[in-house]
């Protein structure tokens, strides 16, 4: 039983200036949020792809980009070929994993992609550089959508090309 009288007193935090400045405070530090369970379940796919492959990767970044459920993540290896995709990549343009796998992410365009987005985008991955823009890509059912793209080459930590990523969120643009 606790003492809660007014003769009882704390101490704990009256030696607080003796503590170095990054752990004063440390209590206060906001946390992070905890996913939801079906973004829970690709992240801990990716991070067991990161640690397979010996990315040099933030993965914390990955992190924040999937607690939108919504937004697309797809893994290629160093031939473009699809290794892996989220459920916002299953939900965005309605393949399912299977579907996509082993496939270029070319699949998903069509007619009206841009010939010059296309080529920026060849450009930047024969190069082993970040792409970033907005492509036009079509659904399983054929719908067209507009997408903003980061892909981003990942290297392992000897510095060799093993991988590139893709964060795709949909933009909202009239046609």
């Amino acid at each position: 039983m606790f003492d809660l009288s007014s003769e009882t007193f704390c101490n704990s935090l009256s030696d607080i200036t003796t503590l170095p400045p990054l752990v004063r405070g440390f209590e206060f530090m906001p946390r992070m949020a905890p996913l939801k369970t079906e973004t829970q379940v690709d992240f801990q796919q990716i991070a067991r792809m990161c640690k397979q492959g010996n990315w040099d990767f933030d993965l914390l970044k990955i992190r924040d980009f999937i607690k939108v459920s919504a937004h697309a993540l797809v893994v290629t290896d160093g031939v473009e070929r699809i290794q892996w995709v989220n459920q916002g990549f299953v939900s965005m343009t309605g393949y399912n994993s299977q579907e996509a796998l082993r496939k270029s992410p070319k699949f998903l365009q069509g007619d009206k992609t841009s010939s010059t987005t296309r080529q920026n985008i060849r450009t930047k991955i024969s190069e082993q550089v970040a792409f970033n823009g907005t492509i036009l890509n079509y659904r399983k059912n054929g719908e067209p959508y507009w997408c903003n793209v980061s892909i981003e080459p990942i290297f392992n930590r000897s510095r060799e090309l093993v991988n590139y990523i893709a964060f795709e969120c949909e933009v909202r643009k009239s046609f």
